[in-house]
């Protein structure tokens, strides 16, 4: 018998750390960017740094749950950045 495993956020972010994809409900990666629902909360840069934008309630707030993906992502991110930064990379 095969059990499948449901990802948990961790495994999103962990997955958007190693370049794979991923999803959960509400979180997402095609392993460059990562995203919370629709938002991108996260990217890779030219030269391989993951960065996350600071959407939480520090900043600029969307939702709890998003909120709580940065603070995952933020524990493995090599920076983390003002919002407009996450928005104008491509």
């Amino acid at each position: 018998m095969n059990f499948y495993t449901v990802p948990k956020n961790a495994d999103v972010v962990a997955a958007w750390t190693r370049g794979a994809t991923a999803n959960t409900a509400h979180l997402s990666t095609n392993g460059h960017d990562l995203h919370s629902y629709a938002l991108r909360i996260g990217t890779t840069t030219p030269r391989g740094r993951k960065i996350v934008g600071q959407f939480d309630a520090s900043n600029e707030f969307h939702s709890m749950t998003t909120s709580h993906h940065v603070g995952i992502a933020r524990r493995v991110a090599d920076a983390v950045v003002e919002p407009e930064t996450i928005r104008g990379l491509k």
